[in-house]
Protein backbone atom coordinates (compact mmCIF):
# COMPACT_ATOMS: atom_id res chain seq x y z
CA UNK A 1 0.00 0.00 0.00
CA UNK A 2 1.40 3.23 -1.26
CA UNK A 3 1.29 6.33 0.25
CA UNK A 4 -1.35 7.72 -2.14
CA UNK A 5 -3.51 4.93 -1.82
CA UNK A 6 -3.54 5.26 2.55
CA UNK A 7 -4.39 8.77 2.34
CA UNK A 8 -7.15 8.71 -0.57
CA UNK A 9 -8.79 5.96 2.26
CA UNK A 10 -8.14 7.84 5.08
CA UNK A 11 -9.71 10.97 2.93
CA UNK A 12 -12.74 8.86 1.85
CA UNK A 13 -13.42 7.61 5.90
CA UNK A 14 -14.01 11.59 6.42
CA UNK A 15 -16.03 12.21 3.21
CA UNK A 16 -19.72 11.68 2.74
CA UNK A 17 -20.30 9.30 0.24
CA UNK A 18 -20.61 10.45 -3.27
CA UNK A 19 -18.65 13.94 -2.53
CA UNK A 20 -15.47 15.06 -2.89
CA UNK A 21 -15.88 18.69 -1.13
CA UNK A 22 -14.15 19.91 1.84
CA UNK A 23 -16.46 20.69 5.16
CA UNK A 24 -13.98 22.51 7.68
CA UNK A 25 -16.37 22.90 10.19
CA UNK A 26 -16.78 19.33 10.14
CA UNK A 27 -13.66 19.39 10.26
CA UNK A 28 -12.51 21.95 12.95
CA UNK A 29 -15.22 20.16 14.74
CA UNK A 30 -13.49 16.89 15.01
CA UNK A 31 -10.27 18.70 15.67
CA UNK A 32 -11.35 20.40 18.45
CA UNK A 33 -13.33 17.66 20.22
CA UNK A 34 -9.76 15.43 20.03
CA UNK A 35 -8.11 18.05 21.53
CA UNK A 36 -10.71 18.98 24.43
CA UNK A 37 -10.61 14.67 24.83
CA UNK A 38 -7.20 14.16 25.28
CA UNK A 39 -6.75 18.01 27.33
CA UNK A 40 -9.45 16.51 29.78
CA UNK A 41 -7.52 13.16 29.73
CA UNK A 42 -4.55 14.40 30.74
CA UNK A 43 -5.66 16.88 33.41
CA UNK A 44 -7.65 13.74 34.86
CA UNK A 45 -4.14 11.61 34.70
CA UNK A 46 -2.21 14.29 36.20
CA UNK A 47 -4.73 14.99 38.73
CA UNK A 48 -4.87 10.98 40.01
CA UNK A 49 -0.94 11.43 39.94
CA UNK A 50 -0.70 13.96 42.20
CA UNK A 51 -3.45 12.52 44.83
CA UNK A 52 -1.12 9.42 44.56
CA UNK A 53 1.72 11.58 45.78
CA UNK A 54 0.56 13.47 48.32
CA UNK A 55 -1.16 10.16 49.86
CA UNK A 56 2.03 9.00 49.47
CA UNK A 57 3.70 11.14 50.91
CA UNK A 58 1.18 12.06 53.96
CA UNK A 59 1.93 8.27 54.99
CA UNK A 60 5.74 8.80 54.71
CA UNK A 61 5.92 11.62 56.97
CA UNK A 62 3.53 10.09 59.53
CA UNK A 63 5.20 7.02 59.96
CA UNK A 64 8.90 9.15 60.15
CA UNK A 65 7.58 10.60 63.18
CA UNK A 66 6.16 7.92 64.81
CA UNK A 67 8.75 5.53 64.38
CA UNK A 68 9.77 4.49 67.84
CA UNK A 69 13.17 3.36 66.30
CA UNK A 70 14.14 6.39 65.03
CA UNK A 71 17.51 6.88 66.56
CA UNK A 72 18.67 3.01 66.24
CA UNK A 73 18.06 4.04 62.61
CA UNK A 74 19.97 7.07 62.46
CA UNK A 75 22.65 5.05 64.60
CA UNK A 76 23.38 2.88 62.03
CA UNK A 77 23.11 5.88 59.18
CA UNK A 78 26.06 6.76 61.77
CA UNK A 79 27.75 3.70 61.45
CA UNK A 80 27.72 3.10 57.96
CA UNK A 81 29.11 6.93 57.23
CA UNK A 82 32.37 6.23 59.46
CA UNK A 83 32.81 3.01 57.61
CA UNK A 84 32.64 4.75 54.36
CA UNK A 85 35.33 7.48 55.51
CA UNK A 86 37.63 4.59 57.30
CA UNK A 87 37.28 2.85 53.61
CA UNK A 88 38.29 5.83 51.42
CA UNK A 89 40.57 6.67 54.16
CA UNK A 90 42.42 3.21 53.77
CA UNK A 91 42.78 3.45 49.98
CA UNK A 92 44.66 6.66 50.46
CA UNK A 93 46.96 4.53 52.92
CA UNK A 94 46.76 1.02 52.53
CA UNK A 95 46.49 0.30 49.01
CA UNK A 96 48.42 0.15 45.89
CA UNK A 97 47.84 0.72 42.57
CA UNK A 98 50.12 0.35 40.32
CA UNK A 99 50.00 2.99 37.04
CA UNK A 100 50.78 0.78 34.34
CA UNK A 101 51.54 4.00 32.22
CA UNK A 102 54.95 4.20 33.78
Amino acid sequence: MNLDSFLNTIKSRFTASGTSTIHPYRDWTILIGVVVIGLVASFAWNTNYFLTLTKQQQEAATSVTEGPDAAATLNTLQKGFEARAQEASRYQSEYLFVDPSN
